[in-house]
């Protein structure tokens, strides 16, 4: 679909209809005023304002077709402006990067931000060993030759970031530098992360193990979608209830066993902006995003050419202190993972940690995320 955006209702972008499953559900907002926080990055503060977002009627949506797949991707900015591909993670789809959108392409960028592949309006590809780790790359590169992109710079969070790092290992003579919100650089390990988990775990519940079997996480999650979606966005959040008593793992069975979500939604995040999310995931189900997962071993397979290279590009991190992937489960601490990036990125840039976030970065708090790509973008750039 090319030209003005058409059946946003349908497609996530944009305010839409009710969907069913969500009639009588409290879609409102946690009273705390979003603008009562102070989030710090990098030795400058700002309070995060109430703002009612612009609506999103003249983002041009196109389907872009790569062969193997075609991906919905949103495009804006001006033609001759320097590229910005911005990739989501899980349970998210393009949407997730509204807040970066406008500020980005009004800077002069042109932003393209596609749903990535098994996710939102673009091909879900029916078999496991479609969704790769060389796919994911694949479809980076050919966004780039598809829409004659020169050197862009390519952004990720959660999955999307893991996709972003494996672009700068890869295929670095294709990007002039990355950015990875949330999920840092993994150091090369002589395991996959789940021989890893498993020799951790003493047989105890772990989410990606959990993952792992085709149709078990399936009941969970496809059996209460917005249930689910509506779990997973207030306990990864930094909004986080203080008193979550976590599922026993070693009697756990379900990612988040009997624990019921607080009423409403956090306080970033909008009725209709849920209702975008939840749209994408009651029609399509969980299955393609999670395939993503069952390939985290064939990945670490994939990869071994490239276990012990550095990045040598221009790179950013960005990260939530009350994110579980970035403190390693003390929240306000740094884990282990963000200390590596230092080793390896030899050009990291920037490595900005956000008070009181957690690891939905870009959409907890937007106008920090933006200040902070819009500096290193300018930085690269320079």
């Amino acid at each position: 679909m090319h030209g003005p955006l058409a059946g946003r209702a349908e497609l996530g972008w944009g305010r839409l209809q009710r969907l069913d499953g969500l009639e009588g559900l409290d879609l409102g907002r946690s009273q705390e005023p979003p603008g009562a926080r102070l989030r710090c990055v990098s030795g400058f503060a700002s309070p995060v304002a109430n703002r009612e977002d612009a609506e999103m009627d003249d983002l041009e949506l196109r389907s872009i077709d790569l062969g193997d797949v075609t991906l919905s991707t949103v495009v804006h900015g001006p033609d001759d402006g320097p590229a910005v591909i911005l990739l989501h993670g899980f349970p998210e789809i393009g949407y997730s990067w509204r807040h970066q959108i406008r500020p980005l392409a009004d800077a002069g960028y042109r932003v393209v931000v596609p749903d990535q592949r098994g996710y939102g309006a673009s091909t879900i590809p029916a078999d496991v060993s479609d969704y790769t780790v060389h796919h994911l790359v694949g479809d980076v590169v050919g966004l780039i030759d598809t829409l004659s992109l020169r050197d862009p710079v390519v952004i990720g969070h959660d999955w999307g970031a893991i996709v972003t790092t494996h672009v700068g290992l890869i295929v670095p003579d294709r990007v002039r530098a990355i950015a990875a919100i949330s999920v840092p650089m993994l150091p090369p390990l002589d395991q996959s992360i789940l021989q890893i988990i498993d020799g951790q775990r003493n047989g105890g519940f772990h989410y990606m193990r959990y993952f792992q079997e085709p149709g078990l996480a399936e009941q969970e999650l496809d059996g209460d979608a917005i249930g689910f979606l509506r779990k997973v966005l207030w306990f990864a959040s930094g909004d986080r209830p203080a008193d979550v008593v976590e599922p026993d793992p070693m009697t756990q069975t379900t990612w988040f066993g009997d624990l019921d979500a607080p009423a409403g939604l956090p306080p970033w995040l909008e009725a209709g902006d849920f209702e975008a999310f939840a749209r994408a995931f009651v029609r399509n189900g969980f299955t393609a995003p999670l395939n993503w997962y069952r390939n985290l071993h064939r990945n670490w397979e994939l990869t071994r050419a490239w276990r012990n290279r550095p990045i040598d590009l221009p790179t950013a991190f960005i990260g939530g202190l009350s994110d579980f992937v970035v403190n390693g489960g003390t929240d306000g601490e740094v884990g282990a993972g963000v200390q590596f990036m230092q080793v390896l990125c030899t050009d990291l840039r920037r490595c900005d940690l956000l008070e009181g976030v957690g690891h939905w970065t870009q959409q907890e708090a937007p106008d920090e995320v933006n200040a902070s790509l819009l500096a290193f973008l300018a930085d690269v750039h320079g």
